[in-house]
């Protein structure tokens, strides 16, 4: 059995690192043409429709982040410690989408549905990955920027009184927008980073 769980965790990583990772710098699919983001190298491509053969673009940042995290784990798992440079090359799209001074500092511009606005959730979604990445190969600046964003979140999306966080943000505007589904007093799951 575990040599099935193995076998079965080798393939998904194969798959990760050898199809869904994006090596050419192209944004994915129409909408992620949609976003003003020019560094996709390292990019984890989702929702392939097999129907089309086309693959979607639902927030990169959100499944680049998790596919850190889940390369990291399958270093010490799979004994391939060749895994650790493919997290570190998806890490690069994470750490080259963040707002790196001002106001906005610690952004990580994690876009999601509407295509040029941040989705708190999968902002958070992301950030496990990088303390997975630090931790493993003791590159700090990885840490550093999780910490960052954490403190953009918490400064800006957390609201206290409600305990509760404002999830779609516009960088142009630098305001949360409200009245869209799941836009305003989400409770979100993945805030486990904190």
């Amino acid at each position: 059995m575990i040599a099935n769980l193995k076998e079965s965790v080798a393939r998904a990583t194969g798959w990760l690192t050898e199809i869904a990772q994006v090596k050419d710098n192209q944004p994915i699919g129409r909408h992620g043409e949609k976003m003003p983001t020019t560094f996709w190298h390292g990019a984890i491509q989702g929702e392939y429709r097999a129907s089309t053969k086309q693959w979607g673009c639902l927030c990169p940042i959100w499944h680049t982040g998790q596919t850190v995290k889940a390369l990291v784990m399958a270093v010490d798992a799979l004994n391939r410690p060749e895994l650790l440079k493919a997290a570190e090359f998806s890490a690069e799209f994470i750490m080259h989408n963040r707002v790196m001074e001002g106001s906005d500092q610690g952004l990580i511009l994690a876009f999601e549905d509407n295509p040029d606005k941040v989705n708190t959730s999968a902002m958070l979604e992301s950030i496990d990955g990088l303390f997975y990445l630090s931790e493993a190969n003791g590159d700090m600046s990885y840490k550093d920027a999780a910490i960052s964003a954490l403190r953009w979140v918490a400064n800006n999306a957390w609201q206290p009184e409600d305990k509760l966080f404002n999830d779609i943000y516009d960088p142009d505007t630098k305001e949360f927008l409200f009245g869209i589904r799941g836009s305003q007093g989400r409770p979100l799951l993945d805030d486990a980073v904190f």
